[in-house]
């Protein structure tokens, strides 16, 4: 159950909040955490030049946070949040066979930084037939769906494996079509321009296809990012963050990730 009032005064260039929203029992469900948000009770509060989260609970992981705290408002920008985060018992989502679970009590500043994430899709093909001499092809054609083809049989000898694999790879907008397709879809989607690069490409000498997908595979800083790469170290004792948003100044890879992974190391052993 949710309630909202709200006025609005003042010129359209700078205009002025009174009001209020409670929400009830809510849940949210997003694509990328496997866990969802539930039994959501929400009250913000909107005074001139400021919002305010007078109450704020939610269970996640098994467990229940709560938050409150405030954030400038002018017009239509709002400034950095600052809030109290209390956790009890909330399971954090790590690898497969790897159970951990928080209790914390924290002080935390969030600003709205312009970042997003671009998704991976790719899609994996076993064939009989070569498709062609090349391990890696990037495409930077607009008239092609995807923005690479490798193909992995092309490396590692093809003997080794029962058939021939190639990878049609793609970055997209994580709220693009090519994320729902399914695989057969996909196929469908990119056959044209496959059969374009190679013309005697058939969907029916495809033995076997899968499709694989990623909502977070890149983070696109915006300008200024360095300043504002978050440290290892949380406010946590013995919590520690390291993901591919810290990579710097280099773009995410292997091997940079690699180097991440040793300075978080070096970081927790310090």
């Amino acid at each position: 159950m949710s309630r909202t009032a709200a006025a609005v005064s003042g010129p359209l260039s700078a205009p002025v909040y009174r009001g209020g929203f409670e929400l009830t029992n809510g849940s949210i469900h997003l694509r990328g955490p496997p866990q969802a948000i539930t039994e959501l009770d929400l009250k913000l509060g909107v005074v001139p030049g400021e919002l305010i989260i007078e109450q704020g609970a939610f269970s996640i992981g098994g467990g229940r946070v709560q938050l409150r705290g405030n954030a400038p408002l002018t017009g239509f920008r709002r400034g950095e949040l600052h809030a109290f985060i209390t956790a009890r018992n909330v399971a954090l989502p790590l690898a497969s066979g790897v159970h951990a679970s928080v209790d914390a009590d924290l002080r935390a500043r969030w600003q709205l930084l312009g970042h997003f994430a671009i998704a991976a899709v790719v899609l994996l093909l076993e064939r009989r037939e070569r498709f062609s001499g090349t391990y890696w092809t990037n495409i930077v054609d607009a008239g092609i769906p995807f923005l690479g083809i490798i193909e992995h049989t092309n490396l590692v000898p093809a003997e080794r494996y029962p058939a021939r694999y190639l990878y049609v790879s793609n970055y997209v907008a994580g709220d693009d079509a090519l994320t729902h397709m399914s695989t057969d879809e996909l196929l469908r989607h990119y056959a044209p321009a496959l059969r374009r690069i190679n013309p005697s490409f058939d969907e029916r000498g495809v033995l076997r296809a899968w499709s694989f997908r990623e909502e977070a595979a890149q983070p696109v800083p915006r300008l200024g990012n360095r300043d504002r790469i978050p440290p290892f170290a949380t406010p946590v004792p013995g919590l520690f963050l390291a993901n591919t948003t810290q990579i710097y100044p280099e773009d995410r890879g292997t091997n940079y990730s690699a180097r991440l992974g040793r300075e978080a190391a070096e970081a927790m052993a310090a």
